[in-house]
């Protein structure tokens, strides 16, 4: 038997560990470059039956009923309720609850934020959508109000007596005066000094994986975007070069010599030169982050003890541009010269109507880095913080000391007081208290919704938890794999160049 060369043996460990794996890279890269946009309509609206789930993630399906609360400070029976699934009304203390119609359309933006109107209150509340500001009319339905272009995903009450204050596209802060219509757009410099680390481990896992590490913004998703299309395309034409190959070596008349040659070349460099070599640093990171994350819940204590040191840490990390990442923003009630936003890396704040920020670091939580989970509101003159896993603070001192809410046990996303009792919403549901620091969980009912949200299946695909609660194991093989692909792929095309 001739022995083979390293080349040979290169490209058979490449051919075998490509078509042992092609199928399920595809289905990863395909769900990844989904998961990577949140913010798109029809996977969040869209629905499957609640029994294709697992139960890891049909536990989330919760939180997509209802992320924003408004109560009318004078009637604690009067609630609106909204997410990306759509906007709801209450005249029952939210025992009960009804679709708002959105006029003019016939489905329902997602509902990013909720604020009451400057001048009417409740009964004109302000609804921050994907699709602009909309406004609750007298009927009780939803008008289009003003920034029909842009996706709103933050209001809040402004200085003036009838402004309110907010965010676009996570990136753009801006002043909306309801009385004139008039939109003030903030001139927001780069942020001074760059943060660039140290960052836990956990959190430089995760932030990476889902495409906020290497590049700053809506960059480092592009990055990801590319790495999921490229593993798609990457699979289906190895698979493809593989399969009409050996076809052709079965049947040698399918075709002429000079059409097998065009076609294997077109396939090679569409497979190798064109996406593969450009692929191999998001199909790399993605692979070796996804590992981790995919076993993140057993090793999540670890993971937060691990510091990693900031020449390590990449571009995304260092937080030099605030686009795409704020999240949240108020006017601070003890300093109306303040602007608050929170962003993945904490809070940041300006005093010149958000054309510069500085790193707030009066925050409880001693972390490098935050993820994504910073939720940040205003109820009258208490503001409040959602962090995720590290419970929910209010400061009623303008953000000078935060004192942890007792009651919910993730991080609140919403509020609102009525009646002299606070109401906070996390995924559990809704605690209420006579102070803000002490809540207890009430019997606010959500939405009548059913299904889980394409999105959340789409997540229980990529982790493989829809599959069996083992499958994560086996992602692990094929993660593997694709770092063998990546290694194997790049040597064997510099053997052959263009082909």
């Amino acid at each position: 038997m001739k022995k083979r060369s390293l080349n040979q043996w290169f490209r058979w460990l490449h051919k075998w560990a490509g078509l042992v794996a092609a199928l399920w890279l595809i289905v990863l890269g395909g769900t990844g470059f989904v998961l990577d946009h949140p913010e798109w309509r029809a996977t969040s609206q869209a629905t499957v039956p609640e029994s294709w789930g697992s139960p890891d993630l049909t536990r989330f399906i919760r939180v997509t009923y209802m992320r924003k609360i408004l109560v009318d400070s004078n009637d604690s029976s009067r609630w609106l309720g909204g997410s990306e699934r759509g906007l709801w009304s209450s005249d029952d203390g939210g025992s009960s609850w009804q679709p708002v119609t959105f006029e003019g359309i016939d489905y329902s933006p997602q509902i990013l934020a909720l604020t009451p109107h400057p001048v009417e209150g409740h009964a004109g509340a302000l609804v921050g959508t994907d699709e602009g500001i909309w406004q609750i009319s007298p009927r009780g339905t939803a008008e289009y109000f003003a920034l029909e272009e842009h996706s709103v995903n933050s209001l809040t009450p402004g200085a003036g007596t009838s402004e309110v204050l907010g965010v676009s596209r996570k990136s753009q802060v801006f002043v909306f005066d309801t009385a004139t219509g008039q939109v003030d757009w903030a001139d927001m410099q780069p942020v001074e000094p760059v943060i660039s680390g140290p960052v836990t481990l956990n959190r430089y896992i995760l932030n990476t994986h889902f495409g906020h590490g290497l590049a700053e913004g809506k960059y480092g998703v592009l990055i990801n975007d590319y790495g999921g299309i490229a593993m798609v395309i990457l699979g289906t034409s190895g698979f493809l070069f593989w399969f009409t190959r050996r076809r052709w070596r079965r049947s040698p008349s399918l075709s002429t010599p000079q059409r097998k040659k065009r076609i294997t070349a077109w396939l090679f460099r569409s497979h190798a030169p064109i996406i593969g070599i450009l692929a191999i640093v998001p199909i790399f990171y993605v692979s070796v982050t996804g590992i981790f994350g995919d076993h993140i819940r057993a090793i999540y204590k670890w993971s937060e003890s691990i510091t990693v040191p900031a020449v390590l840490v990449p571009a995304g990390f260092s937080m030099r541009s605030l686009a795409d990442d704020i999240q949240d923003i108020v006017l601070n009630p003890a300093d109306p010269d303040e602007l608050i936003i929170a962003t993945r890396k904490g809070l940041y704040t300006s005093r010149d109507n958000g054309r510069h920020w500085q790193r707030d670091d009066r925050l409880p939580i001693q972390k490098a880095d935050y993820g994504n989970s910073l939720n940040l509101f205003r109820v009258g003159d208490a503001i409040f913080l959602g962090a995720g896993l590290d419970a929910s603070y209010a400061s009623q001192d303008g953000g000078e000391t935060w004192v942890p809410v007792s009651g919910p046990f993730t991080g609140i996303s919403s509020g609102a007081y009525s009646d002299g009792t606070w109401y906070l919403k996390n995924s559990q549901g809704v605690f209420a208290g006579a102070s803000p620091y002490e809540t207890q969980q009430t019997q606010v009912k959500p939405p009548p919704l059913e299904g889980m949200p394409v999105f959340l299946f789409l997540a229980d695909i990529h982790t493989g938890h829809a599959i069996a609660p083992w499958f994560p194991w086996v992602n692990d093989f094929f993660a593997v794999l694709a770092l063998v692909l990546i290694v194997s792929g790049p040597i064997i095309w510099w053997r052959r160049k263009w082909m």
